[in-house]
Formats: C-alpha cells, structure tokens, sequence
C-alpha cells in the first residue's frame, strides 16, 4: 500500500537493468511503474511510462513480454 515508497525503487531498478542491456527487464519493470502511477491516478504519466516501455521493446526485440500485461 505504500507505492510512493515503491515507485523510486523500481525506477532504480529500471535504471540498472537499462545499463546492463537488460531491455526485458527494462519493459516488465516499466509495466510495474505504470500501473503504480494508475493506482495514483496518474494516468497520463502511466501512459508515457508504457510508450517508451513499448519504444524500447520493439527496439530491443522483446515484444513478446509486452503480450503478458
């Protein structure tokens, strides 16, 4: 219940899976942000989050993890 706590450490994570080339992590940790933001009732910024989630999968060849969410 605490997603404000939550939020900067996922964006961490995304942070660290980007440096290490690790773009499924990248988009599966992403998903989790935006849906956080949601919750918030932030959706144009969820929505931001899952463009360039989306950006970054098809550009890194891991559309297939966008199909789970």
């Amino acid at each position: 219940g605490e997603l404000d706590k939550v939020y900067p450490f996922l964006s961490s994570w995304v942070d660290a899976a980007q440096q290490a080339d690790n773009f499924a992590f990248v988009v599966a940790t992403s998903f989790a942000k935006a849906d956080i933001l949601i919750a918030q009732g932030r959706l144009r910024d969820a929505i931001l989050v899952y463009q360039t989630a989306l950006k970054l999968a098809t550009t890194h060849g891991v559309e297939s993890i966008t199909a789970h969410h």
